[in-house]
């Protein structure tokens, strides 16, 4: 398809997404509030899963490793284990997605895991979401661990066959730092409408000890009263999420478009609700809502330090879209989110005026997005890319600018060239499969990866996107403490 050029709406800054009572609580002592940081030393940690490694004997039963960011042994979550619930079974897919933050608002970071494909009674894929609860002691040593199912725990509804409850997490924090967890549930039949989907926002208002409502989760669904359009077969709304206010519906029609996909954008996701939908019918969104397009099959918010602009960006990918006779090429768009429209400030594909390699059939361009601020100011956002269909699925990464042309300052990454000096491109290995950030580090799994057998994960200087310079990292099995026994270990990342 041919590209139009995007129309500019005007953009209010998105303010924050829930009512303010009170101050944000002191940290708990002994936890020091850190983003990413479970044991308090001032060090980031990472989280990476590994879905099909064997627990047990069960194949595919699933694992967390977890890598401290200094001088701390990694550890191994697995379910059934005595800091988490449940039974390693086959198949159940621990670790498919793994997010990290302080859900609780104690400002002690908790491990929080979704396993979709796990069996609640004889629901089979009915999907649960595990909490693993930071303390001052460490991970799991204070508060007994939780297993979050439709039907408890505050969630509305019943878990059923398909569903598919946390096969989408984001986590975020609001302007004044309220904690708020997104949950998709994109197997959710409503009625007959199969594959409909469901997302629940879980977040807090205020302290339980000054009498207010400690907790809210709020159930939406395309049916929702204040919430745009209507729930069809396929629409899988809450295959994606984003921060604490964006969800994806990439199966949804627009007319005669079968899973064009469409995204919504809450200004407020409970009680009341207060929404936009993003798509790529709008005259403000370049290009144009085609079948098979799944636009929002993947997203990822940030924001920027200071600048003209402080709304958050939205990155939002679209691996279906054919670009000319170039099926499943795929493309991504980067949003400015205002409170009542966004503003669109990037469009790119592999066709883009000055971008790096070339359009192909299959190179699913936008698989995956991670948005990021990798210095101050709005004009220091960027955006990774995840092309894992490129060269037979070996899969490598593209990084934007999320202002100005996209070819004017992008960097190509793939294994053993581009600064990452590891792993060779193979056939299957899907570098860039997942993202995450820390330390000032971009990190991208290559869970597939034909040499090395259980996966690996990469880490880039954010350095290099600012035109800097840094040293490479590499996290693999075997190496530096992490166990071996895996087998997609860097699937998925926090």
């Amino acid at each position: 398809m041919r590209l139009r050029p995007a129309l500019v709406a005007a953009a209010l800054t998105l303010g924050s997404v829930i009512p303010i009572y009170g101050a944000v609580p002191a940290s708990a002592d002994g936890c020091e509030g850190g983003w990413n940081d479970f044991n308090g030393d001032g060090f980031t940690d990472i989280a990476i899963g590994d879905p099909a490694a064997t627990v047990n004997g069960k194949a595919q039963a699933g694992a967390v490793r977890l890598i401290y960011g200094h001088g701390v042994a990694p550890q191994t979550f697995t379910q059934g284990m005595g800091m988490v619930g449940e039974t390693a079974e086959t198949g159940d897919g621990f670790g498919t997605n793994v997010q990290l933050g302080d859900i609780d608002w104690d400002q002690c970071v908790d491990l929080i895991v979704g396993v979709p494909s796990e069996d609640v009674g004889t629901a089979k894929d009915a999907g649960v979401v595990h909490v693993v609860h930071g303390s001052p002691a460490g991970l799991g040593k204070g508060k007994a661990p939780s297993v979050w199912k439709q039907g408890g725990s505050g969630f509305a509804g019943g878990a059923e066959a398909g569903d598919r409850f946390g096969a989408a997490i984001s986590y975020g924090k609001d302007r004044v730092g309220y904690p708020h967890l997104l949950i998709g549930v994109p197997g959710e039949d409503l009625s007959s409408k199969k594959d409909a989907g469901m997302a629940y926002s879980r977040h807090h208002y205020g302290r339980a000890s000054d009498g207010r409502t400690v907790l809210g989760t709020f159930a939406l669904t395309q049916d929702t009263a204040g919430v745009d359009g209507a729930a069809e077969s396929g629409d899988q709304f809450g295959a994606s999420v984003a921060g604490i206010s964006v969800i994806g519906a990439p199966g949804e029609a627009i007319g005669s478009k079968s899973a064009a996909g469409v995204v919504h954008v809450f200004r407020s996701m409970g009680p009341t609700l207060d929404e936009y939908v993003v798509s790529q019918d709008l005259s403000t969104v370049s290009g144009a809502a085609e079948s098979g397009d799944r636009f929002g099959a993947s997203l990822s918010v940030t924001q920027p330090d200071w600048g003209p602009d402080l709304s958050d960006r939205l990155a939002i990918g679209v691996p279906g879209e054919d670009l000319g006779a170039a099926k499943d090429a795929g493309m991504v768009h980067g949003l400015s989110l205002g409170r009542t429209s966004a503003k669109e400030v990037l469009a790119v594909s592999q066709d883009s005026t000055g971008v790096d390699d070339k359009t192909e059939s299959g190179d699913m361009f936008g698989q995956t997005v991670h948005a990021a601020n990798v210095g101050q100011g709005s004009d220091k956002l960027i955006v990774a890319v995840g092309v894992t269909g490129e060269d037979s699925g070996a899969g490598v990464v593209q990084v934007f600018p999320m202002s100005g042309a996209p070819g004017s300052a992008d960097v190509l990454l793939r294994q053993g060239q581009d600064g990452i000096t590891s792993g060779t491109p193979e056939a299957g290995d899907h570098f860039g499969a997942a993202f995450t950030e820390s330390s000032q580090t971009l990190l991208i799994g290559a869970p597939d990866d034909v040499t090395h057998s259980e996966g690996i994960v990469h880490g880039v200087p954010m350095a290099l996107f600012r035109g800097g310079t840094g040293t490479p990292s590499t996290w693999l099995p075997g190496q530096d403490g992490i166990p071996t026994g895996g087998a997609r270990f860097g699937a998925s990342l926090s």
